[in-house]
């Protein structure tokens, strides 16, 4: 989703672009290897205005004949951008399970607050690793 402004000017009404406020932000994935899973983005990169939020989209493929349980870590770069970014809904907080050629389509959204250093570089990556079962177990027990 993207929000946009638009101003009635003589010839009729146009969408503004206000490039400079916007900072590109890039998603990658990293996966186990062998690669089990495959990841897909709907969107590679996105243009983002401060303080509207923004959502990344993606596909996760067990490529295996096996079910699994999948984790996933948000990790930005630059790191001081951390501070920066609010979480403000995400699709995979807790391990996951993916059956046998199973996809799953997942959404998070997020906020970029405050100034982002000029000329930096700005991604969020998704790391992904399979889950044990303690971990499987310790997360279904965290009382919601």
């Amino acid at each position: 989703r993207e929000a946009v402004d638009l101003v009635l000017e003589t010839e009729g009404w146009k969408i503004f672009e206000d490039w400079r406020s916007r900072q590109r932000v890039l998603f990658q994935s990293s996966q186990p290897r062998p690669a089990t899973l495959e990841v897909k983005f709907l969107r590679n990169d996105v243009l983002v205005k401060g303080e509207e939020p923004f959502q990344v989209d993606f596909k996760v493929t067990n490529r295996t004949d096996r079910e699994m349980w999948v984790k996933v870590k948000h990790l930005f770069t630059p790191r001081q951008i951390e501070k920066n970014i609010d979480m403000i809904a995400c699709g995979s907080l807790v391990p996951f399970r993916l059956d046998p050629r199973e996809t799953r389509e997942i959404s998070s959204a997020y906020i970029l607050r405050g100034a982002v250093p000029v000329n930096s570089q700005v991604s969020i990556l998704y790391d992904f690793s399979p889950a044990s079962a303690a971990t499987v177990r310790q997360s279904s027990a965290t009382p919601k």
